[in-house]
Parts: structure tokens; sequence; C-alpha cells
């Protein structure tokens, strides 16, 4: 993502200077870094100049450009507008690349919390509460049942909280392959979308999205259809894959504001403004104010994410390690208690 989104803010400075694409790329491959980068834009140059459609040139090297690129900048070509429709990609990128930083942001706190306030309680029951329990064992009156909890349930903790420490001390490798995988959308929605909070600022994330890929289709000229098609195939999410057919055949009867209560994913109120939409502009701007509306609310549920969620999770810290405590200190106190 970021090395496409900085080859698409120089390819929409040369697109409006006028420059010929084929000449563009060759002037962004000779400042590329990364060999590989150079060689595939190189390589659409030269396919270009044979004659190769742009989308097959683009196509060849999906690795580097997605299929919603290479659509999005053949459009913007027929239609004479390639420097608006790189501004709209260019906005799509900041936006994804945004939230993602910020969610992250807003995670990583109380994930390194979870994961070494686990990895130590799991120490702890291997160290201490072994040599606790030879101690107890040589007292002449009967364990609190809070020690005897601990002490019974011990050799499970130990596995739950490696357990917990492995999942938090993985995490932030699994986030960075599944950001480059192209079904990022589908596991994210799968994962995340149960949890309270969480879920549903990654629907409001989604949604700003798709809307502003349809933005985007539309301003390069595609029809309404078509957008909403590569904005659904460019997410990968089933949500949102019903949402766009379910807008799809609404729009085929001649009722686009039908589908507003069997929407998963998308707000219920976007229909209505596409129904009341009178010529192609308005409806751009219904999804303009779409798109920057729930970006609004995503990063309002992101910053609800990032006050909740660290409170919470040092209140269960604190319950557990005052459980652990209390159950190592009664025995202590009861043995005092009966040595006076």
């Amino acid at each position: 993502m970021p090395d496409l989104a900085a080859f698409n803010q120089q390819l929409a400075a040369l697109a409006d200077a006028s420059l010929p694409l084929p000449a563009g790329l060759r002037l962004i491959a000779a400042d590329a870094r990364k060999p590989r980068v150079r060689a595939a834009l190189r390589q659409v140059a030269d396919d270009l100049d044979t004659g190769v459609p742009l989308e097959e040139a683009f196509g060849r090297h999906r690795d580097l450009f997605p299929p919603l690129y290479a659509r999005l900048v053949a459009a913007g070509i027929r239609t004479g507008d390639l420097p608006g429709v790189l501004v709209h990609l260019d906005e799509h990128f900041a936006t994804t690349r945004g939230f993602r930083l910020t969610l992250w942001r807003a995670l990583a706190y109380p994930l390194v919390i979870l994961t070494s306030l686990s990895a130590l309680g799991a120490v702890l029951l291997v160290i201490i509460v072994p040599h606790f329990s030879t101690i107890f064992e040589d007292f002449e009156f009967a364990i609190p049942l809070m020690t005897r909890a601990l002490l019974g349930s011990a050799p499970v903790l130990v596995w739950v909280l490696a357990g917990v420490a492995l999942a938090g001390l993985l995490t932030p490798i699994a986030a960075l392959l599944l950001g480059r995988s192209p079904r990022a959308g589908a596991i994210g929605e799968a994962l995340l979308r149960p949890l309270p909070i969480i879920g549903a600022c990654l629907r409001r994330m989604h949604a700003a999205q798709w809307c502003g890929i349809v933005r985007a289709g539309l301003s390069a000229g595609l029809p309404l259809e078509s957008s909403i098609t590569l904005a659904a195939d460019t997410l990968h999410t089933p949500g949102l894959h019903h949402d766009s057919q379910q807008l799809i055949d609404a729009a085929a009867r001649g009722e686009p504001a039908h589908p507003a209560r069997n929407l998963r994913v998308l707000p219920r109120g976007l229909p209505a403004g596409m129904a009341g939409a009178q010529s192609p502009a308005q409806l751009q701007q219904t999804f303009t104010t779409w798109t920057e509306l729930l970006r609004r609310q995503a990063g309002l549920r992101i910053q609800a994410v990032a006050e909740i969620v660290p409170p919470l999770l040092l209140a269960l810290i604190g319950l557990v390690i005052g459980f652990f405590a209390l159950a190592m200190v009664l025995p202590l106190i009861r043995l005092m208690t009966n040595l006076m």
C-alpha cells in the first residue's frame, strides 16, 4: 500500500502536467529504489507502447497494481480526467492507511500490557506457586478455598497465560501479513466484527472505504453498477458483497431505496440518498458526503476504543493480580493468627 500510494502521487503530478502515461511511468521508474518496482514500471511502459491495453499491462503485475487501480486509471484515460481520478485514488489510499494506523495505535498499548503481564503471570505460576504449595502442605489447618482454587488451577493457568502472551507477540506479525493479503477484508471481518466496539468501528471503516471507491469509480466515468461492483471486489468482505448486490438488484428493479433494511455493513440512509440524486454530479456528491460522514464516525469509534479498552483491561488485570496476591497471603495470615 505505501509503495502504491507513493507511485499514485507521482503519477498524478505527471498526469496533471499532461505527460503521456508511458513517459511518466519511465520517469517514475528512474526514481524507484526497488529493482522489482523499477523493472515492472518499465515493462508496463513498454507494453503500452506496443499497444497492450492498460488493464492488461497493469494486470501482469497484480502484486503491485490491484485490479481497482488498473480499471480506474483506464477509465480516467477514456474520460480525459486521469488527474482527477488519481486524486480520488490518493484519498482512498490515505483513508485506508490512516484507518489502519489509528486503529493499531489504539490497540497497541493494551496489547503490550496484556502480553507483558500474561508472560509475567505465567513465570510466577511456574516459579513461585510450586514453592508456596510445598509450604502450605506442612500447615496443620485447612487451606482457604481461594488458595486451593489457585493451586489446583495453576497448571492450566500457566498454559492459558503463556498462550495469551504468545498470541500477543504474534499479533503484530499476523497483522502485517494480513495487510498484504488480498483477502484481508474478509479475514478481518470474520475475526473482528463480532467484537464489541471494535466490530462497529470496523464496519464504519469498511463502509467509508466502499463509498470512497464508488465515488472514485463515478468520477472516472464508470456506471453506478460497475462502480459498486468494483468497490465490493476490491474490499473482499462478505458483508459488503451482500450489500453491493442488494443495491445493484434494487437499482435494476427501479427501487434504489428498497434494500435499506437488508444492509449488513452500509448505512441504511445511503440508498435513500442514492435515490434522491437527480444527476451523475449529485450522485457523486452523495457518495462524497457519505464518505466524509463515515470517516468521521469511524474516527470517533477508534477514539472510543482508545479511551475504553485500556481502563477495562487494567481493571481486569487488577482483579487478577488481587486474586493471586490474596490467595497467597490468606494462608500466611491464618497461620499468624493461629500462632498468636
